[in-house]
């Protein structure tokens, strides 16, 4: 999915993607480096999209 494709989606910083899920930044970069999570995200923006 491409940047058109995501427009209409919520895209958030990473603090307040942590802050929803409730977990810290920290986390969720470590989540990231071993494989866990695969957010959709350009920079330090997550968006709401969701991996298969």
């Amino acid at each position: 999915m491409g940047q058109a494709e995501d427009r209409g989606r919520g895209v958030y910083a990473i603090s307040v993607a942590a802050e929803l899920v409730g977990t810290g930044q920290q986390n969720l970069r470590l989540y990231e480096r071993k494989g866990l999570l695969e957010p959709g995200r350009t920079r330090e923006r997550y968006t709401e999209r969701r991996s298969a």
